[in-house]
């Protein structure tokens, strides 16, 4: 009569010597003859660890309680997520302030490489890459300001009858674009032995660049450069923000000729609104939405 295998699992803790064991080649898998069966094969010494034997078609196989019982519990977990919340709680308040200050130095190389570009049209042409219109519109006190139309509050308007446009036609005859019929430089009439003084990068819409759909000059917030020109030949530049906004000294202009006005020494003026894209008339140059501002001669 044939004897039905059974399993038979043994466990206790090894204190010194692990006895590898195993059955006979071609030993009966009955329980029975199992015992008879077992030889030793090897001794070796091993650390007390808890261990077990399960009976098997094989023989005796050691398992072991390590393995099943790994892993870790609900509460280190949720120290674990706490731990890693806390971290990014500090941690991205100081990657918004580096990535801040990395467009801030962008939006100032920008603006010297396009006060390097208008140095250039200058020492070409003598004169400054103005249309007729600004040039009209400025006179003996009074520099133009390409970017007033681009203040919410819009700024005072400039020149008699005033006249008021964003950077796009400074770079017009700044790179030789020939806009058509009625443009600042049809005909290359500003700009006629075609020199391209300056190469932004180009991009589509109100992104941060040169706009290929309008043609205006974005920083690297998106707001448009505000850029002046010391078109009347004074040497002082004459902002239409900065020239008239009270505390413009705390930003390192100088009083000038008219009451109440402020100039800096200088032939340029470039700034945007920075991070806030904000600029406000009414309060101080070092007030509320003015404070980020980044100016090209500070």
């Amino acid at each position: 009569m044939k004897t039905e295998a059974k399993k038979l699992a043994l466990m206790w803790t090894d204190g010194e010597w692990d006895v590898a064991v195993g059955r006979k080649q071609g030993a009966a898998r009955s329980i029975s003859q199992g015992w008879s069966d077992l030889v030793p094969e090897s001794r070796m010494p091993v650390k007390p660890t808890p261990c077990g034997f399960r009976w098997s078609n094989r023989g005796f196989m050691r398992t072991s309680r390590s393995s099943r019982l790994s892993g870790f519990t609900l509460i280190e977990l949720l120290v674990v997520i706490a731990i890693i919340a806390i971290l990014a709680g500090l941690l991205l308040p100081a990657l918004a302030t580096v990535k801040t200050r990395a467009k801030v130095s962008s939006a100032k190389a920008e603006m010297k490489n396009l006060e390097t570009a208008i140095k250039g049209y200058e020492a070409e042409y003598h004169r400054f890459p103005a249309s007729s219109n600004a040039e009209g519109a400025s006179n003996a006190s009074t520099d133009f300001t390409y970017g007033t139309k681009d203040f919410s509050p819009p700024l005072p308007t400039i020149g008699t009858p005033p006249y008021t446009v964003n950077n796009a036609e400074l770079l017009q005859i700044l790179m030789d674009v020939d806009g058509g019929a009625g443009s600042v430089n049809e005909n290359h009439k500003r700009n006629p032995r075609r020199h391209a003084f300056f190469s932004p990068k180009t991009v589509q819409g109100a992104a941060p660049g040169l706009s290929s759909t309008d043609g205006v000059f974005r920083d690297p917030w998106g707001n448009p450069y505000i850029i002046t020109l010391d078109v009347n030949g004074d040497d002082e530049s004459l902002d239409a923000f900065y020239g008239t906004i009270g505390g413009a000294a705390s930003v390192g202009l100088a009083p000038g000729k008219a009451p109440n006005t402020f100039v800096l020494r200088g032939t340029i003026m470039i700034w945007s609104f920075g991070p806030d894209g904000k600029g406000d008339a009414s309060i101080g140059a070092k007030e509320g939405v003015n404070k980020d501002n980044v100016l090209s001669w500070q």
